[in-house]
This record gives C-alpha cells, structure tokens and sequence, in this order.
C-alpha cells in the first residue's frame, strides 16, 4: 500500500488544501489497522510533512505528532481529515446555509476547561409518516 506525505499550509478546517512536498513510501499495514486515528512508523526524518494520504483507500490525515522510537525509526500518530477524505460527498451535498459562522459558535475549550452534557432521550408516542428526518432538541436547565 502506498503513504503519500506532504507540507499543508492550510487550517484543518479549510477542503481542497493545496498538498506539496509529495514524497511516496510502500507500507505494509497491520492487521489491526486503524483505519480512524492510524500510526504509522516509518524510517527516516519526517519532520517537515504534517499531513499523508492512502489514495488505495481515498484516506486523509493530519499528522499530529512525530514521536522518535530510535535513531531510525519514528511514529507518525495521525488522524482522519474528515473534510478531504468526504470531500466529494460534502460538495456534493444540498445544504444551505442560513447565515455566515459568528464568534462563539463553536466551543473555546482547552485542558483547563470542562464542559458536563446531560443527554436525556424521552420516546414520544407520535409516529411521523413523512420521508424526511427530524430531529428534535430542546437545551435547558
């Protein structure tokens, strides 16, 4: 199977990145695999890619973190780019976007920060007969 590693510029959360500095390698994965969060050890300095690819697989990742196992060998602990390895699929997609993202949409958390979520699932006694999905969410306290 072929790894392909690269240097992104890009956000994590930008599609289409721009891949340079291609360099191929022939890997043998493992039977326990993970396909989600892989690790990859490999010989040689790797230090200037931050991000690879399985084309056999049509699989992206970041590179999180290289880790020294000796003078040879490294891990390269990666995972998943959600955003290229679904890309075609998010493009394809009909959303529609109601407004643009505003500050305080997404959460601003770090290791000092904790955030506790009660999730309660109640069954309604209505059935609903139309084809499309809904999903009903109430936040409170």
């Amino acid at each position: 199977m072929i790894l392909n590693l690269y240097n992104v510029q890009e956000d994590n959360n930008v599609i289409n990145k721009t891949l340079s500095n291609p360099y191929q390698i022939t890997i043998q994965p493992r039977k326990d695999f993970d396909l989600i969060d892989p690790v990859f050890i490999l010989k040689g300095d790797f230090s200037d890619y931050n991000y690879c690819s399985l084309p056999e697989l049509n699989r992206y990742y970041f590179i999180n973190q290289i880790e020294n196992i000796n003078s040879e060998l490294v891990s390269l602990m990666c995972s998943t780019d959600l955003l290229e390895t679904y890309k075609s699929q998010i493009l394809a997609s009909n959303a529609v976007f109601m407004r643009k993202i505003q500050q305080g949409d997404y959460i601003d958390s770090n290791i000092e920060k904790s955030v506790n979520k009660t999730i309660t699932k109640i069954m309604g006694s209505v059935d609903v007969t139309d084809q499309s999905t809904l999903v009903l969410s109430t936040i409170g306290e």
